[in-house]
């Protein structure tokens, strides 16, 4: 329906209201009549509700004809529908869910606008894109999440953290921060799709990570005794702290393997030894440690 709907902007005001249950009842005839393009040409010569919806169809839906009309009407199924305003209210009532409620009709219209803005016939909308518009609307319990995955020989990586850039994906000197804030009020995660490659920049930054969460933080893997093991192996199994400082390690194994829409390829794990991201991840560490030491100083 989100093809039919992002017309509503455009299309005038109630039109739509009275069209999508007379394409359903011009859909239903379609397949119980097993009409053609020539039935449905002379329909249209004398139904007044087929010359309209051929209309909206043509104009605000970029079909082209009755031939290009047929093709989707003989696999499309309408499972609901309902005038402008109950759309609305089931939008906003899912937009309230992920979003600040007093701040839903402003993100339903900002959505609405960024499509009428950016859709193109070439191309499709991804929702990374989208958040980023959308980024300052989250309820602070909606996880922000990064997620490193070993993909066979080399790693990637995907995620919402870092959202100040459309064209940058989860860059080491905004997810660090991030993720070790003790002031961030956001619930996040940072969750690992594959086993602990020890001596490696990747996996010591990941190491690094899962040592100090700070606040509402989840560390999920999908190989949780692999990094447990490695982190008591590099720590000699404490932090300096107490001799079972690494008991409550807040590691869960509870990752449900996904394929996000946008990732960035990192390195072959091989080399990742001296892989570039990986010594910006390292980077960032001494960065955001540096400047705790001076908020905890200018404290004092």
């Amino acid at each position: 329906m989100l093809f039919f709907e992002s017309t509503y902007s455009r299309y005038e005001s109630g039109a739509l209201d009275i069209l999508v249950p007379r394409l359903l009842n011009l859909l239903n005839s379609m397949k119980s009549k097993c009409l053609d393009i020539l039935d449905l040409s002379n329909l249209a010569i004398y139904d007044k509700d087929a010359q309209n919806i051929y209309s909206w169809l043509t104009t605000w839906c970029g079909f082209n004809g009755w031939e290009h009309i047929l093709k989707l009407m003989r696999i499309l199924k309408i499972r609901a529908f309902g005038t402008e305003s109950d759309i609305i209210f089931r939008v906003n009532a899912n937009l309230n869910q992920i979003f600040k409620p007093s701040e839903v009709d402003r993100v339903r219209s900002s959505i609405f606008s960024y499509f009428d803005e950016n859709a193109t016939y070439a191309g499709a909308i991804q929702a990374r894109q989208l958040l980023c518009e959308l980024k300052g609307y989250l309820q602070t319990n909606i996880n922000r999440w990064t997620l490193f995955q070993a993909n066979g020989s080399s790693w990637s990586i995907s995620g919402i953290h870092d959202l100040e850039d459309n064209n940058e994906i989860e860059r080491p000197s905004i997810i660090v921060p991030a993720l070790w804030s003790i002031g961030n009020p956001n619930a996040r995660r940072l969750e690992i799709d594959g086993a602990c490659t020890e001596n490696y920049l990747i996996s010591n930054g990941l190491m690094r990570l899962s040592l100090h969460p700070q606040g509402s933080f989840d560390i999920i893997c999908s190989d949780k005794p692999s990094w447990q093991n490695s982190i008591r192996s590099k720590t000699g199994g404490t932090l300096g702290v107490t001799k079972n400082d690494l008991n409550n390690l807040r590691i869960l194994d509870s990752l449900e393997p996904f394929s996000p829409s946008e990732q960035k390829e990192l390195t072959s794990i091989r080399v990742a030894k001296k892989n570039a991201f990986g010594l910006k991840l390292q980077s960032s560490f001494v960065a955001n440690m540096f400047f705790c030491q001076v908020n905890r100083f200018l404290i004092l």
